[in-house]
């Protein structure tokens, strides 16, 4: 089984372009959170609700997506816990995929809009720059204080979990990826979208490193793209190469190149990654014709 993860992940690796199954859409800038939910697709319920960590020492407001029949039903879902959800490209994304999923997810979107920088961003040492450099705390909010908050208060599979997120978000979820323990693992999935490697290039090498020292069994699927963005898509095409160079046991990779902008490759890679993680929907089929 583990030769054949890695020989998928080789093969994926060798199409580093790929063509998004939706078209891919030129997106704004991402400095103005919508304080107004885009509406997801009719079955799923749109929620809030708001945790205070006491590793940030802040509050944070909680968009959850609950499918049909959470409510109802005492079978337990997916979780796909997804940052940026204060703004509208993260949001429509996500509504843009949701339908096309081969099974029901509840989806958590976490991030204070103002506090991204600080959240998303490791600790460099004496060069983070100020407001920058919280991902470790936040790391610890996610999993000691979120991920069994939503567990005891929603139907969640908690042996099926996704990270997601773009740009810093991304960052931060390769940041999440490395520090996950041997004893327990948080999360099974991982999409990293637009990652802005660069930040913090050489303190993830050297996480990864030591991951790869503690264990050569990485049972994760993890999901990798950018769009057209120059040093970016060549830091992420070098962190794909180097992953599958390592031969971890139990580890799926996909890398894609989408022909988008930067913020643009949000929905064509939350989709294509979601896909990989959840399937994709059998399309209906039309009536047999009558003669």
């Amino acid at each position: 089984m583990a030769q054949a993860y890695l020989s998928i992940a080789r093969i994926v690796l060798g199409i580093i372009v790929a063509l998004a199954l939706i078209g891919c859409e030129e997106g704004g800038e991402m400095n103005s959170p919508d304080s107004t939910p885009v509406s997801p697709i009719a079955q799923y319920r749109l929620t809030t609700d708001r945790l205070f960590s006491q590793y940030v020492e802040e509050d944070y407001d909680l968009l959850l997506y609950l499918p049909p029949g959470h409510d109802q039903t005492h079978d337990s879902f997916p979780v796909v816990y997804a940052l940026d959800m204060a703004f509208q490209s993260q949001q429509q994304a996500i509504d843009a995929t949701l339908a096309t999923l081969a099974q029901d997810v509840i989806v958590v979107g976490l991030g204070n809009p103002n506090d991204r920088d600080r959240d998303y961003t490791p600790d460099r040492g004496s060069t983070t720059p100020e407001g920058h450099g919280g991902a470790a705390n936040f790391y610890n909010f996610l999993v000691f204080e979120l991920l069994p908050y939503i567990d005891a208060n929603y139907h969640t599979d908690v042996d099926n979990r996704t990270l997601i997120g773009h740009s810093y978000g991304g960052l931060f979820t390769l940041f999440a990826l490395f520090s996950e323990g041997l004893d327990q693992r948080h999360f099974n999935a991982f999409i990293a979208s637009s990652p802005t490697i660069g930040f913090a290039a050489e303190l993830l090498a050297d996480m990864e490193a030591a991951m790869f020292e503690r264990s050569r069994d990485l049972p994760v699927t993890l999901h990798l793209s950018t769009g057209q963005e120059g040093p970016l898509t060549n830091e992420c095409q070098a962190m794909a190469a180097l992953l599958v160079s390592r031969g971890y046991n139990h580890f799926l990779l996909m890398m894609s190149e989408f022909p988008a902008s930067h913020m643009g490759n949000i929905k064509p890679s939350y989709r294509q990654g979601l896909q990989l993680v959840y399937g994709i929907k059998p399309a209906p089929r039309a009536p047999f014709p009558r003669s």
